[in-house]
């Protein structure tokens, strides 16, 4: 029995669903109300038979696994290791992950501890700076609970000795970013006279710190965690454990760019709102949004820096955000463009404003002002055009750069038609002069519109050579790999061996990675056509693929040996028993001595 089915037998599927919808006995199934759509009359159904669910309103199916990851935003992955951890099953691990996991829970129980530490300090008779400087930022004491804000002393060892003094060594608390090496191989702290804000993961356990300086001398004055075994900050949002279920019931998040913001945005009761980390949206960060909801938000200062900030993230999030749609052009032939499937809108704040002060100050002028969010495009022709010297030939081109790729990935033609012919008046060009611009191909997409006449078209690229079955196989579990970079290649049976092309079999051990080389070979995978999958799904087809790639694997070594034994003295390979037991039927039968 696998480790899943142990879970399933473990578990009562009711039970599982219980804090998320009422059930009810109804034959040989339960019966409620869906938790994914306003369900005015029970259409949820639950079969704990099959340990598996489906609404007959909205059409919502899976099992306990999928209504997790929907519910809670969460990968396979995780999902799996939280239900191992409720039914008490041990995932199979090498000694080596069970020494990394340890090492792993270790380095968690000591930033727990680090933590405990900076708020009862915040508590007690050094923190009363800090607790002024919250105070002062209208941040109130249940607030500041909630959040778990802490103070870290002044002094160069104060948390270095706390933390040795409870039998953590000083290697580890290096490791955990809490301090930092000296060259005679001693430390100290990292975080001295800070206020301290605990960053946690998806399960609102503490990670990281961010520290902000109470001194004008101490700078910078937001000091950050290094990335650790536990951190990553390009993977994390502040404020996302509080702010997940919010997110999934409004179907809409908002993004700030500072900790003091996104609290300052709950503590109002908009508690929707996370921070990124760093100066930029990252793609991982969005990755962990988009399981939550397609509609964002951006909510950033409204000074240069602010702007800046802003269009570094939505370049992330247009480039992150691209689904391969079928499009039919004008001569009837259906081609695949990368068209944005997020609903991505950016917040206006007043001159002068920041979200914090805004909260604290007008907080009642939040809902009116995230509902008027720009959509993208429209803030990008504010940001891009405002100003433009239409005498500048170079601004110009430089406008329209910018802009058409943008353009270029609407999904709706009207939509996509309106905005071009909006670019085309703002630049005082002519429509067909921008449609010059886009990649070969893709103005013709665009070229016929109510009363437009369609161009000539331009002579047909011959079509590839056809990949036999088995390269296609390989090319279908590359394209669902890379949607789903979270799936491990090893978990499903997915090894290198496997893959007969040298691109192909390169880009299955390249996939964390960036490797230019097959920068080609993934844009062309980008754009097949797959099936709806979510993670569960995605893997199931991936075993099947591993599957059919073993059979032609071993298959392949079976007729190796039997090439390798034409001539009857000619064995296969060492170690290839199905060739060597080919090989020696068939000089049996060369000899006449049949089996």
């Amino acid at each position: 029995m696998t480790a899943i089915d142990e879970i399933k037998a473990r578990i009562d599927i009711a039970e599982l669903l219980a804090p998320y919808v009422a059930l009810r006995k109804s034959g040989r199934g339960l019966t409620g109300r869906c938790p994914f759509h306003e369900d005015r009359s029970p259409s949820f159904v639950v079969y704990p038979e099959s340990w598996s669910y489906h609404c007959f309103g909205c059409g919502a199916h899976g099992d306990g696994f999928t209504f997790l990851m929907k519910k809670e935003g969460l990968s396979f992955r995780e999902a799996l290791a939280r239900l191992a951890e409720r039914a008490g099953v041990p995932l199979e691990a090498s000694a080596r992950e069970r020494a990394e996991a340890q090492r792993r829970s270790r380095l968690a129980r000591l930033i727990e501890t680090a933590a405990a530490y900076y708020r009862e300090c915040l508590r007690g008779e050094l923190g009363a700076a800090a607790r002024q400087y919250l105070t002062e930022r209208g941040i109130r004491p249940a607030t500041s609970d909630a959040f778990g804000l802490g103070y870290a002393p002044p002094g160069w060892e104060n948390g270095l000795r706390y933390l040795t003094g409870l039998g953590f060594s000083r290697e580890e608390v290096i490791a955990a970013g809490l301090a930092v090496p000296r060259p005679d191989g001693s430390a100290y702290d990292r975080f001295r006279h800070r206020l301290i804000v605990p960053i946690r993961d998806r399960e609102g356990k503490p990670i990281a710190f961010g520290g902000r300086a109470l001194a004008a001398e101490d700078q910078p004055k937001y000091l950050n965690s290094p990335e650790t075994a536990l951190f990553q900050k390009g993977a994390v949002l502040f404020a996302l454990d509080r702010a997940s279920r919010a997110i999934q019931q409004e179907d809409r998040v908002v993004i700030v760019e500072g900790y003091f913001d996104a609290i300052s945005a709950h503590q109002a009761g908009y508690t929707n709102v996370v921070a990124q980390l760093g100066t930029a949206l990252t793609e991982r960060q969005l990755r962990l949004l988009t399981r939550l909801t397609r509609r964002i938000v951006l909510a950033f200062d409204a000074d240069r820096a602010g702007r800046e900030a802003t269009l570094r993230s939505l370049a992330v999030a247009q480039a992150a955000a691209q689904e391969v749609q079928p499009v039919v052009d004008w001569q009837g032939y259906v081609r695949f463009l990368g068209q944005s499937t997020l609903d991505l809108r950016v917040l206006s704040l007043p001159t002068g404003k920041d979200p914090d002060e805004l909260l604290r100050q007008q907080p009642e002028a939040w809902p009116a002002l995230v509902e008027a969010a720009q959509p993208l495009l429209d803030y990008l022709f504010a940001q891009v055009l405002t100003d433009l010297d239409l005498n500048d030939p170079v601004a110009k081109t430089r406008a329209a750069d910018l802009l058409l790729p943008t353009i270029q990935q609407i999904g709706d033609p009207l939509l996509r038609a309106s905005y071009l012919q909006r670019l085309a008046w703002a630049l005082r060009v002519e429509e067909k002069t921008l449609l010059a611009r886009f990649p070969a191909g893709a103005a013709r997409l665009w070229a016929r519109r109510p009363g437009g006449v369609p161009p000539a078209p331009a002579p047909a690229d011959p079509p590839p050579p056809a990949l036999p079955p088995g390269r296609q196989q390989e090319r279908y579990a590359l394209a669902v790999l890379l949607r789903f970079p979270t799936i491990d290649p090893a978990t499903v049976g997915l090894a290198p061996e496997l893959f007969e092309g040298p691109a192909e079999r390169a880009l299955l051990t390249a996939l964390p990675g960036d490797d230019e080389a097959l920068a080609s070979l993934r844009r062309e995978l980008a754009t097949l056509p797959l099936p709806e999958l979510d993670e569960t799904t995605a893997v199931r087809a991936l075993q099947d693929v591993a599957q059919k790639l073993r059979d032609r694997y071993h298959r392949r070594r079976i007729l190796g040996g039997a090439a390798a034994a034409e001539a009857p003295d000619q064995l296969a390979p060492a170690g290839d028993e199905a060739g060597r037991l080919l090989a020696v039927w068939k000089a049996r039968q060369h000899k006449g001595d049949r089996l």
